[in-house]
């Protein structure tokens, strides 16, 4: 069953999300970082959208894309959703 988004708009989602990440992270110290909620709960956010997107790619991109480690990734979204 073709996902009603497409591969297109999940590999934006993905590259959107790493943007996001790097730009929460820019220039912010280790113990800022962990102490500050908000600052440590979004990038954990923009980690359950890198593995739902990927999760919901085409078998196509996925065997396409085998150096891509699509398992871990989504085992880290499983992960991050416990910490949500």
């Amino acid at each position: 069953m073709q996902d009603r988004l497409g591969d297109k708009i999940r590999l934006m989602h993905i590259i959107e999300s790493l943007n996001e990440i790097v730009s929460y992270t820019k220039d912010v110290d280790l113990d800022h970082f962990f102490k500050n909620s908000i600052m440590f709960n979004a990038p954990l956010r923009q980690l359950e959208i890198i593995g739902e997107a990927s999760n919901r790619l085409s078998a196509e991109i996925v065997n396409n894309n085998s150096s891509v480690p699509w398992a871990r990734i989504i085992g880290l979204r499983n992960l991050v959703m416990l910490v949500l």
